[in-house]
Formats: C-alpha cells, sequence, structure tokens
C-alpha cells in the first residue's frame, strides 16, 4: 500500500496549532544548506558586484616630493658653502714685484718670512719725484706670500730723513703721531727712541705701529689688516704684530746714518 507523504496525517507530524493557518498543499521546509534563489554562497559578493576589490596602493608622491625637497635643501646648502669655501681658500698674499726695494728697505729675507710679509710690493720714493727741500721720503711696502689665504694685511715702511738746519728739531717734533687713539708703549733698544702703538678699532681690523727717532731720520713701521675666517674675519693676534713691527724696524735702523 502506498504511503502519502510526509505532511499532514502522518505520525509525528505535529497538528495545526490554534491560531495559525493549516499549511498550504504542496508547501515543503526549507532542508538544510538550503540557499534562497538569487542570492549567492556565503563569501561571495552579490551577483551584479564582480570580483572583491583589492585594498587601495599607498601612493607614493609624498615620499617622492620629500626626496626631491630634501636635493633641493642639500643643493641650496652647498652653494653657498662653496661660495665662503672658495673665498676663505683664496690667497690674500702676492708674488714679489720684479724691481728690488730701495736700500732703505732692503730688509733680510729670513726677517720678512718670520713677520709673515716675504714679498716686497713695491716703493714710492719721494727723494727722486717732486722732492721737497730739506725732506726725504721713502716708502715700501710688503705682503704675504701667495700660499697665505689667513692673513690679509700689509707691511708698510716709511723712512723720513730731514736735513738743514732745523733737520733735528724736525724730526723730534714728528716722531709721534699727535694724538694716537692708544696710549704708545716705550721700546728700549731700536734707535735714539722707540715706541709702539697699537692699532684698536671696534672691528676685526688692527695691528700696530712702531715709530723709531735715529738722528735727524724718523721711522715708521706698520702692519695693519686682519684674519681671514671661513664665514667672519677675526683680529690678528696681537703679540705677533707688535713682534713683527719691532723686528722689522730695528733692520731698517740699522741702515740709517746718524
Amino acid at each position: 500500500m502506498q504511503q502519502p507523504p510526509y505532511g499532514q496525517g502522518q505520525p509525528g507530524y505535529p497538528g495545526p496549532q490554534p491560531g495559525y493557518p493549516p499549511p498550504q498543499p504542496g508547501y515543503q521546509p526549507p532542508q538544510p544548506g538550503y540557499q534562497p534563489a538569487g542570492y549567492p554562497p556565503p563569501g561571495y559578493p552579490p551577483a551584479g558586484y564582480g570580483a572583491p576589490m583589492p585594498p587601495p596602493k599607498k601612493k607614493r608622491t609624498g615620499l617622492i616630493l620629500g626626496v626631491i625637497g630634501g636635493v633641493v635643501v642639500l643643493l641650496g646648502a652647498g652653494i653657498p658653502l662653496g661660495i665662503f669655501a672658495s673665498d676663505y681658500f683664496a690667497s690674500t698674499g702676492a708674488a714679489p714685484v720684479s724691481s728690488p726695494p730701495p736700500a732703505e728697505c732692503q730688509i733680510p729675507a729670513p726677517v720678512l718670512e718670520k713677520a709673515g710679509f716675504p714679498s716686497f710690493a713695491g716703493s714710492n720714493d719721494g727723494g727722486t719725484s717732486a722732492p721737497v727741500p730739506g725732506l726725504k721720503q721713502v716708502g715700501c711696502g710688503f705682503k704675504p706670500g701667495p700660499d697665505e689665504n689667513v692673513r690679509d694685511a700689509t707691511l708698510n715702511v716709511r723712512v723720513v730723513e730731514y736735513s738743514g738746519e732745523n733737520a733735528l728739531k724736525q724730526a723730534k717734533d714728528n716722531f709721534m703721531p699727535t694724538r694716537p687713539e692708544v696710549a704708545p708703549t716705550d721700546v728700549p733698544g731700536i734707535g735714539d727712541k722707540a715706541a709702539l702703538v697699537r692699532l684698536v678699532t671696534n672691528s676685526a681690523f688692527g695691528g700696530a705701529e712702531l715709530h723709531v727717532l735715529k738722528g735727524t731720520n724718523v721711522v715708521t713701521v706698520e702692519v695693519s689688516g686682519w684674519d681671514k675666517g671661513f664665514f667672519s674675519n677675526s683680529p690678528m693676534p696681537q703679540q705677533e704684530v707688535d713682534e713683527a713691527v719691532k723686528a722689522v724696524g730695528a733692520e731698517v735702523v740699522k741702515k740709517l746714518p746718524r
């Protein structure tokens, strides 16, 4: 005998619950694992959306711009540093001129070398050009050698010889500047009388002057300038400058008549 399908009236099938309509004929409850039509399996996107999109890639624009900016900064800093370096290593000296110094300025080479001014730069001989009666003047200049790049200074030697009736008085009257900014210091052992005057300023510029009186001759030896730095200049060591003018002055005075 053929059995009716599982449903109402079969053993184990519950009867209709009060307040609920009876089930429609042919209706079957969903089976385990059943997926309603039109819906994708679990883990898949709905139809029409395509494959899942990968996460967006990180943009490298910021990184590239940062690298470019760093290169620009380095180049920008390198240009001024290159200019500073070029200026710092540039020579502050000169090669000696071809003409020899006049007799009054013929100073031994070791003395000039130690003073830092081995190169003769030229002279102004007032005795041969537009002479003044009773007065002879000779001026000479010296520079550091061409291999020097720090000491930016000049050594000047001036010799004035008075002659005539009032020669001695004129020499004494013109031995020292009238109002030196710094009080002079006596230097014994050079000429009849010698004094050192330091050049003091509010900047890197400085130096020293040695004033010597010997008979009717007045000698002035001056070193003036500064030491060049990478970013800024600085004063020359005062002790070095003082010793330089003393050493050169002593040699100049040796050649002068009384």
